[in-house]
């Protein structure tokens, strides 16, 4: 948790299988951090799940994979970043 000055994040790995994690990664940073770094991971799960879908919680059934075909490029795209590939069966020789 911290202190009332600071606050400590423990982050490890841990399977069902595997033994009690251990936490090979320990951040540091002051209350006032700890608030901009959580209103910019809302932000960003926000903009992932606009252009993606909801993220499911933890626990809740896994749902099938969406099909990538259906995701409609953004808005900002350039043109060539939205080509579609051929399907392989067109003539390459003039």
């Amino acid at each position: 948790m911290g202190s009332p000055y600071d606050l400590i994040l423990d982050l490890g790995f841990r399977t069902e299988d595997a033994p009690p994690p251990t936490f090979p990664i320990r951040v540091v940073m002051s209350w006032e951090q700890a608030k901009s770094l959580s209103d910019l991971l809302q932000f960003s799960v926000q903009e992932y799940e606009s252009e993606v879908g909801e993220i499911r919680e933890f626990g809740e059934e896994v749902l099938p994979a969406r099909d990538f075909d259906e995701l409609e490029p953004p808005e900002d795209a350039e043109p060539e970043d939205n080509m579609q590939l051929g399907s392989g069966e067109e003539d390459i020789n003039p």
